[in-house]
């Protein structure tokens, strides 16, 4: 995998997917980038991972089979909404979704489990078999907290006699309420040393009542928190990965339009539409030296930055901005500046 991603970048100074898209009347380069990790990995590529942790509850703190009527009126017995094997299952998730989302993250060479599992947490053996580092992946807090509750509301009730007037009665309704709350911790050690290289805690938290229908069975279960925690473990996992691998990232830069309006270069708009950017470029950089015509200069200067040609669109698009001082210039060089030097970082983590 981590081949493939360097072969994609050492041959090429920044790639871009050339796609021409229409945005109402304007024209965009669809351009691809690559920005580092937050967390300079390029030491621990060969990384194995073990099976995530699942919580431990105590035979105090596991969460009730029947939630509790706390109005002490409620005629419903309402079942958990936390299944007897809730814990272990998003444990179990959060597993396949980190060995996913790095594997598509194409920048690890991974041991995953089953085989990594096989070895436990013994760091000499992950380096003897080649693997720098190893990821430990625990869900640190699971609370749960669910009751069902009363709540006295009034009700408007139809005249009993044609012509007659409303009247209002006092109505127990009773409500359940559910209530979770997780924190998933990421440990990388590295297996030469067991010395941490990264720890990072994410956490998450909702909660949600709602009314019992009075119609409803006297024997019924509470939504199921599983469904709850699933997307939370996903954003959890799809953070990390964005923490500890260089991505890709696209944008699209609008061509600036003919304005003022030149005739000459309708052409080079016409053929950038079409998706022949050279022919484009060739026109919009013609014109630009003929004319200082400041919309062909800086389309000029993004068609050189999505062939890859950072240093000759950065001294196009500097010179068109000290020309017009035009703040859309200065406002794509910046970008243009920084997109370069996040590329540059991101190289040096391969």
């Amino acid at each position: 995998m981590k081949n493939r991603l360097r072969g994609v970048m050492v041959g090429l100074i920044l790639t871009v997917s050339i796609v021409m898209v229409s945005v109402g009347c304007a024209t965009s380069v669809t351009m691809r980038y690559m920005v580092p990790a937050e967390v300079n990995m390029a030491n621990y590529k060969n990384l194995a991972i073990v099976s995530a942790e699942p919580y431990r509850f105590t035979a105090f703190t596991s969460p009730s089979t029947i939630i509790q009527d706390m109005s002490g009126t409620s005629p419903y017995t309402v079942f958990s909404g936390f299944g007897g094997n809730t814990e272990r299952e998003i444990a179990k998730y959060l597993t396949t979704r980190i060995v996913s989302d790095l594997t598509k993250a194409d920048y690890f060479s991974l041991l995953i489990p089953p085989s990594s599992d096989d070895i436990g947490l013994q760091y000499a053996k992950f380096k003897q078999l080649g693997y720098d580092g190893l990821l430990q992946v625990r869900v640190s807090r699971l609370d749960v907290d669910e009751y069902v509750y009363a709540k006295e509301e009034t009700e408007v009730l139809p005249p009993e006699v044609e012509g007659g007037e409303p009247t209002t009665q006092k109505v127990l309704h009773h409500h359940v309420m559910q209530k979770v709350a997780i924190t998933v911790e990421f440990i990388v050690k590295d297996t030469a040393t067991g010395e941490t290289v990264i720890v990072r805690s994410f956490s998450d938290a909702k909660e949600k009542s709602y009314k019992i229908d009075p119609d409803s069975s006297n024997s019924f279960s509470a939504p199921s928190l599983y469904d709850w925690l699933r997307p939370m473990v996903d954003r959890f996992s799809s953070d990390f990965a964005k923490l500890v691998a260089p991505r890709w990232i696209t944008k699209s830069v609008a061509l600036m339009a003919n304005k003022p309006e030149n005739p000459r270069v309708e052409t080079a708009y016409l053929e950038a539409k079409e998706g022949s950017l050279q022919i484009a470029l060739e026109g919009f950089l013609a014109e630009w030296k003929k004319s200082k015509h400041v919309p062909s200069g800086y389309n000029a200067a993004i068609i050189l930055e999505s062939f890859g040609q950072i240093d000759q669109a950065l001294e196009l698009i500097d010179e068109v901005w000290r020309y017009s001082g035009n703040p859309t210039v200065e406002s794509r060089k910046i970008q243009m500046r920084e997109a370069w030097e996040s590329h540059k970082k991101a190289q040096q983590q391969l």
